[in-house]
């Protein structure tokens, strides 16, 4: 259990941080190719904090 939360937890991560920066790109360039970099961001944001509270589930 331990070792698929660690896993699902930096999935989460990548997951997250993908989308920030991606969100950032969106942002700077200008092309907002699906949805706005708004959405992007708070879904990298919430994708980390979720993946801090699967890191600290089992601990």
């Amino acid at each position: 259990m331990s070792l698929s939360n660690k896993v699902l937890g930096k999935a989460f991560f990548w997951f997250g941080l993908v989308l920030a920066l991606f969100a950032v790109v969106t942002e700077v360039y200008g092309t907002n190719i699906y949805l706005t970099s708004d959405f992007y961001l708070q879904l990298g944001i919430f994708g980390m904090l979720a993946a801090i509270a699967t890191a600290h589930a089992h601990e």
